[in-house]
């Protein structure tokens, strides 16, 4: 437990990208941070324990781009881009695999792109993400592209409301299969 690189204040949320890296949410540090299984520890990395190298981290408390309040959870799409759930500040971000800030959406509300408590985020095979909105008892299904397809709305610039199904329950994960 703690602040140090490889230490956690509440770790939830565990990813991992088709090269193997481990992303790891820190609740109370309000981070990210990215992990490498190798023995020994490539170049540029920190030994955490015997076969654990830390890589990178990133993150810290607020509101902006890049800051958390809450990281929940977190999924990883097939080009590496990294997704949060912001569960306080009500959006999801979306990195690339260094921590690099690409773009986020959300904000608090019920209206399509809204989100009041967001739990969990899940990328398909064919891109489409879904997240699970439990304060509004509902998954939201969205499509990263542009400009966004007949049948779907724009919430904000590459990002396209596709869907959502309303729940009798509070949904706070979500699994896919591979069809």
């Amino acid at each position: 437990r703690g602040s140090a690189n490889g230490q956690f204040d509440f770790a939830q949320g565990v990813a991992l990208d088709h090269s193997g890296y481990v992303y790891v949410g820190d609740l109370d540090n309000q981070r990210i941070q990215k992990f490498q299984l190798a023995k020994p520890c490539p170049l540029g990395t920190t030994q955490i324990e015997s076969g654990v190298c830390f890589v990178t981290k990133w993150g810290s408390r607020g509101s902006g781009n890049g800051q958390f309040e809450l990281p929940v959870n977190v999924a990883v799409d097939s080009s590496g881009r990294v997704y949060v759930v912001d569960n306080s500040n009500e959006n999801i971000q979306i990195f690339n695999g260094n921590g690099g800030f690409i773009k986020a959406w959300g904000g608090s509300g019920s209206g399509d792109g809204q989100f009041r408590g967001p739990h969990d985020v899940a990328i398909d095979s064919a891109g489409y993400v879904y997240v699970a909105d439990a304060g509004n008892s509902r998954i939201q299904k969205f499509q990263l592209t542009s400009p966004c397809p007949t049948g779907t709305t724009q919430v904000t610039d590459g990002v396209c409301f596709v869907t959502k199904w309303k729940l009798n329950f509070r949904p706070v994960g979500i699994a896919l299969d591979s069809i």
